[in-house]
C-alpha cells in the first residue's frame, strides 16, 4: 500500500563512521547489506524502488557502496548518485562506478559563477557520465547556495539543458 504514491525511498548507510577505511567496523558492509536485502523484499512487496545515496558513513566511499549494490542485486534495490557528495579526489571516478546501477540522480549546484558555471565542480562532467552511461531515470535538482532559492534551482536546470 502506497500512502504517498512514491516510487521510490532513499535510503542511507550509518552515518557515525568517518569518511577514512581504517576506521570503518568490519561489520558495518556486512550488517548494511544483510539490512538492505532485507528491505529491498519488503519494497518489493510495496512496489518501491530503495535508493542508497552516495551520502556520507559508508557510502562516502564508492567501493563500499558497489559493494553493497552488487551484493543486495535487487530489482528493487538501486542508487541516488549525488554529484555533490563525494570528496574532490574521487568525485568523477565514484559517480561513474555508481552509474550501472543509478536510478536517480541528484544534480547538486552551490553558487554560480559569473558564467552561470558551478565552480566548485565541473557540472558538465558530472552529467555526462550519466548520459554517457545511457541513464533513462530521475533527474532531480539540489541547489545548496546562497541567495534565491528558485533562481538557483532555474540555474541548475538551465545547465542540465545545455549539458544534457
Amino acid at each position: 500500500m502506497l500512502i504517498l504514491g512514491s516510487k521510490a525511498v532513499r535510503v542511507n548507510t550509518e552515518s557515525v563512521i568517518t569518511r577514512e577505511r581504517k576506521q570503518q567496523k568490519p561489520s558495518s558492509l556486512d550488517m548494511a547489506i544483510r539490512s538492505y536485502t532485507e528491505l529491498s523484499n519488503y519494497a518489493q512487496e510495496l512496489n518501491l524502488k530503495l535508493l542508497l545515496e552516495n551520502h556520507g558513513g559508508l557510502s562516502s566511499d564508492p567501493e563500499n557502496i558497489l559493494r553493497i549494490v552488487e551484493s543486495v542485486n535487487h530489482s528493487s534495490f538501486g542508487l541516488c548518485a549525488d554529484f555533490g557528495n563525494f570528496e574532490e579526489a574521487m568525485r568523477y571516478d565514484g559517480l561513474r562506478k555508481m552509474a550501472p546501477y543509478t536510478w536517480m540522480v541528484h544534480a547538486k549546484t552551490y553558487d554560480f559563477d559569473e558564467k552561470g558555471e558551478v565552480p566548485q565542480f565541473d557540472f558538465s562532467r558530472c552529467l555526462a557520465i550519466f548520459r554517457d552511461s545511457g541513464f533513462d531515470g530521475f533527474i532531480s535538482v539540489e541547489f545548496e547556495g546562497q541567495g534565491e532559492q528558485y533562481q538557483g534551482v532555474q540555474r541548475t536546470i538551465d545547465l542540465i539543458h545545455k549539458y544534457w
